[in-house]
């Protein structure tokens, strides 16, 4: 299927708030293929809210990687607590949790909540995710 009709479902998806849909369509696209900020952010956003972890960061690192530094993502829409909750679900992305938790930090985004650093690194090292973040 050719990207453009990968990424018409992609929108599609997101529309319908379709997080399997947007998910699939999502992963199938050629990681050369050029997305919106918007786009992206909406789509880690969906993705975060609904256990899709590993795509929702993707999109997230595809985001950063067009991206005229975080603050522009966060800007686009993105979700910084929901994408920090996405990576703490799963003890494999603890570092991605503390990769996006560094690169937003240091572009002075802040996160909706007011988390402290250490506190919330302590959560994340004791995999008390929950309590890091409800």
């Amino acid at each position: 299927m050719a990207d453009d009709d990968l990424v018409a479902r992609l929108r599609r998806g997101l529309e319908a708030k379709d997080p399997s849909a947007t998910a699939q369509a999502f992963v199938s696209i050629d990681p050369v293929t050029p997305l919106p900020l918007p786009l992206l952010a909406a789509t880690s956003n969906l993705l975060s809210l609904h256990r899709h972890n590993t795509a929702a960061y993707s999109a997230f690192e595809r985001g950063l990687a067009l991206a005229d530094g975080p603050a522009a993502l966060v800007k686009a829409g993105l979700n910084f607590n929901a994408l920090l909750y996405a990576c703490c679900r799963e003890p494999s992305m603890l570092p991605s949790a503390r990769t996006a938790w560094r690169v937003l930090g240091e572009a002075g985004v802040a996160p909706e909540l007011p988390p402290l650093e250490k506190y919330i690194g302590s959560l994340l090292e004791s995999q008390s995710y929950d309590d890091a973040f409800g």
